[in-house]
């Protein structure tokens, strides 16, 4: 006996609006794990780019002011993320 003809054979302690709402439940959870987990475009822009512009060789030869500007614009962004995560 598997466990789909346990809910067919006990109708009286599991009626079939349960086991719908079990499904739905079910489903519902499936769906906000993806949501949790998936990330937002601006850190999938930072997954995929953060690590090309670190292993740059052209970007290690930017001056130094440049640098100042990216870091303080990567700080306002990561900043962004944090206040929207809240």
């Amino acid at each position: 006996m598997g466990p789909g003809e346990a809910w067919e054979d006990n109708e009286e302690k599991h009626p079939t609006y349960l086991r719908s709402l079990y499904s739905i439940v079910a489903v519902g959870s499936v769906f906000l794990l993806i949501g949790l987990f998936t990330p937002s475009t601006k850190e999938m822009v930072a997954i995929y780019m953060i690590p090309k512009i670190v292993n740059n060789e052209q970007v290690q030869k930017l001056p130094d002011n440049a640098m100042k500007f990216l870091n303080g614009k990567f700080e306002e962004w990561i900043n962004d993320m944090a206040g929207k995560k809240k």
